[in-house]
């Protein structure tokens, strides 16, 4: 549900996603451990430019509803 969930409010809000079935692609499920140490879904990663136009650490939530205010904050 969380999954779904967060795939209508990106789409809403005009937010272009990857999405990766980890159920189904052991890479994908190894890359998502790496990343967040767990492999728990949905995990968002959000990348953004600095002022100067190199890339920021990105900042990665797991869960929608657990971080949808942060979320709504990164896409405004």
């Amino acid at each position: 549900m969380d999954c779904k969930m967060a795939k209508e409010f990106l789409s809403k809000n005009k937010v272009s996603y990857e999405e990766h079935d980890v159920s189904k692609n052991p890479k994908k499920e190894q890359r998502l451990i790496k990343l967040t140490g767990s492999k728990m879904v949905p995990a968002l990663l959000f990348k953004e430019k600095s002022f100067v136009g190199f890339l920021k650490k990105p900042e990665i939530l797991i869960g929608f509803e657990a971080n949808k205010e942060r979320i709504q904050e990164l896409v405004k």
